[in-house]
């Protein structure tokens, strides 16, 4: 089962939830049965539906735990994004020619699914089932950053996923200072004053 929605400003498709319980089917009880790329066919599936909403093939994630993580940025390329705060669940991008490997590992042919790499796509599924799940579910939070982020790069020009690493290290500290000035903001105008009138001589 999988979840996905499209970025408020179409610049990518996050993939909220993907799970898939393989013991709970009576068909698929033993491990070889289980490793059948259910995980990367859930990201591929993302790809195809951003591709389908004008996002370009990009989506964007959260690992679940580290070991997911590990195989996401080894196995399939995809490189990490900053987070609104640091600590919690490993965040990824997946886009461009990265994207295409993976979605093009599961076009079909006579319903037949056509995979490259069956170890690296394998993999995710026998690691999700440890994690007890593929992707960590996002907070607002971290996806207004992701927006905020991407409208930075576009203001700037500059692609975040093929960009050089100073043109990355710089949109990245734009996107942390105008996230942080927009918190202080907002921290100030929700602060309640008491009028003068109010206070205690």
């Amino acid at each position: 089962m999988g979840a996905y929605q499209i970025s408020g400003r179409k610049a990518y498709v996050y993939i909220l939830y993907a799970e898939s319980a393989p013991h709970s089917s009576p068909t698929v009880s033993s491990m070889q049965e289980r490793k059948y790329g259910i995980g990367a066919a859930l990201i591929a599936f993302g790809i195809k539906f951003s591709i389908d909403n004008g996002c370009r093939g990009d989506v964007v994630f959260e690992a679940k735990t580290e070991e997911p993580a590990k195989h996401y940025a080894r196995d399939f390329h995809a490189k990490q994004i900053p987070s609104a705060s640091s600590g919690g669940p490993k965040r990824f991008m997946l886009a461009d020619e990265d994207a295409w490997h993976l979605f093009s590992a599961y076009l079909t042919e006579g319903g037949i699914i056509m995979s490259r790499n069956p170890e690296d796509i394998y993999t995710i599924d026998i690691l999700a089932e440890q994690s007890d799940g593929y992707f960590a579910l996002p907070s607002a939070e971290n996806m207004e950053y992701t927006d905020l982020l991407f409208d930075v790069c576009e203001q700037f020009g500059i692609r975040y996923y093929s960009a050089a690493s100073k043109e990355r290290h710089f949109v990245e500290e734009v996107t942390r200072v105008t996230w942080s000035k927009m918190r202080e903001k907002k921290a100030v105008s929700n602060r309640i004053f008491t009028p003068p009138s109010q206070l205690d001589p």
